[in-house]
């Protein structure tokens, strides 16, 4: 399970400047059904696997984020 994560985790962190298909994910090997972790936030749904996710948009379309991490 850690090494499907870590392809997904691979996958988002090539896309985080713009916009991706659903499509163009699972072409790519994304699997939807592995994930870290779930946020939500203003009626958001944000995605995690470890520190980057993605957020459904519209269409089809998910954008890709980076977690914050904050360190005392």
């Amino acid at each position: 399970m850690n090494q499907i994560l870590r392809k997904n985790r691979r996958i988002l962190m090539t896309l985080k400047s713009k916009p991706i298909r659903y499509e163009d994910l699972v072409d790519m090997g994304f699997k939807f059904d592995h994930c870290t972790n779930i946020v939500k936030e203003d009626d958001k749904t944000c995605i995690f696997c470890y520190d980057v996710g993605y957020v459904p948009l519209e269409n089809n379309y998910f954008a890709v984020i980076s977690k914050n991490i904050h360190t005392e």
